[in-house]
């Protein structure tokens, strides 16, 4: 008897065992979705899309003929406006600052025996173990404060 043979009768046999036992097929037919299931999307897709730019970059510049002044001067030299400069600036830093905050919310999380799913569904109140409250911040207040700060940094320039 093949092993594929054998691994098709395990396949059958678990989906109908899956079948009797009346579960469904995906965890979207099973879960409700709820914001925490984007944020940790959103944590995932901006890490992998910081990696591959920072790494397509580095590539790029350590292949490129001149250096990075060079390139610098380049762009300056084509003296566009904050109107289409800051929303270009927003767009490089925000997934690094999204990444970078919800990645410490995550270590927050990882670090404190004591915090239940219950306190994570809300991106709830991080406290310390003494019950001290250190931040409060609901639902999408880790998204205001990455919108907030990629924002500082994105007009930091024009600001005088």
């Amino acid at each position: 008897m093949s092993s594929s043979s054998n691994a098709e009768k395990a396949m059958q046999a678990y989906w109908a065992k899956n079948k009797a036992l009346n579960r469904p097929a995906a965890p979207w037919q099973t879960y409700k979705f709820e914001h925490q299931m984007s944020m940790s999307l959103a944590h995932r897709v901006s890490g992998a899309a910081v990696g591959v730019v920072l790494y397509a970059g580095g590539i790029a510049l350590a292949l490129a003929p001149d250096s990075i002044p060079v390139y610098m001067e380049a762009l300056k030299s084509l003296q566009l406006g904050p109107a289409l400069m800051f929303p270009v600036k927003f767009i490089i830093v925000f997934p690094v600052i999204f990444h970078t905050i919800t990645g410490i919310r995550h270590l927050l999380w990882d670090f404190r025996r004591d915090y239940k799913i219950p306190q994570v569904k809300p991106t709830g109140s991080l406290y310390t173990r003494y019950g001290c409250r250190l931040v409060h911040l609901k639902n999408y207040g880790f998204l205001a404060v990455a919108v907030a700060l990629s924002s500082l940094l994105a007009g930091l320039a024009y600001i005088k």
